[in-house]
């Protein structure tokens, strides 16, 4: 009985060490948490009238990770109006700093993420906006809107799309606008890339204050979650397993949006 007792013992600590053995090399192999979970946005914008066109180019910039990683892009494009509750638009937009399943790399015995500070991406993507008059509501000011966005990526030819409905309240003194109060929640939906539904997904509340016709100011706070799928490098690794990481953030915007006649 002794002797059971102790062959028992012995494989039970051979099991808890293979686990051991097992377990710690494939937690290096899925991302971490960065240090700080808060991110700064900022953007600066504009938008001319033709008709029912509306030309528009936009300067973006987020800093991550405590500012390790940087993300900036120009946007370039045009809304035009079908309907009065329908604009469509078309967008072309170049980028450096952004980030991918695939840049989590092998470095020697672990893995880490690739520095794409000066990687230039090119992005074009489509927009479907209707929006609706909630006259129902009281003050008779609220708008609802789904904007809807189609991407593709030239750079790896991922495609997504981006899908934000949002309701608006408007503050309006004299028939002009002062303020605008909008909730949103936005998904993005990869279509031919990761092995999730989602690869990210977070409510944001967005005020926007009309400084004059022509300047306005905006203020953003999202809680963003994003997804991690399983990376190219950690695939080609038989000795580790898949994963889904979901690493979740604050994001703190601030902007200004030109509009002008």
């Amino acid at each position: 009985m002794f002797k059971f007792a102790k062959s028992m013992m012995v494989l039970l600590a051979l099991l808890v060490l293979l686990n051991v053995t097992v377990t710690l090399p494939a937690d290096r192999h899925v991302p971490s948490a960065p240090d700080s979970r808060i991110e700064f946005e900022t953007h600066v914008r504009g938008f001319w009238r033709f008709g029912e066109w509306e030309p528009m180019i936009s300067v973006d910039g987020r800093a991550e990770d405590q500012f390790d990683v940087l993300y900036r892009s120009l946007t370039l494009g045009s809304y035009y109006r079908l309907h009065r509750n329908l604009k469509v638009g078309g967008f072309y937009r170049v980028q450096q700093g952004a980030r991918h399943d695939d840049d989590w790399v092998a470095t020697n015995d672990s893995f880490e993420w690739k520095n794409t500070d000066s990687r230039t991406e090119h992005v074009f993507f489509a927009d479907v906006s209707p929006r609706f008059l909630l006259e129902m509501l009281p003050g008779e000011t609220w708008v609802l809107m789904l904007k809807n966005r189609y991407f593709y990526n030239t750079f790896n030819q991922q495609q997504w799309l981006n899908l934000r409905p949002g309701l608006t309240w408007f503050w309006v003194v004299d028939r002009e606008p002062l303020l605008n109060i909008a909730a949103n929640y936005e998904f993005y939906v990869p279509l031919n890339f990761a092995e999730t539904l989602l690869y990210g997904h977070g409510p944001y509340l967005n005020v926007l204050y009309h400084l004059s016709p022509v300047v306005k100011l905006d203020a953003t706070v999202a809680r963003r979650t994003r997804i991690w799928s399983t990376s190219e490098d950690v695939q080609d690794d038989p000795a580790h397993g898949d994963y889904d990481k979901k690493i979740r953030s604050w994001l703190l915007g601030l902007g200004v949006i030109f509009r002008f006649s």
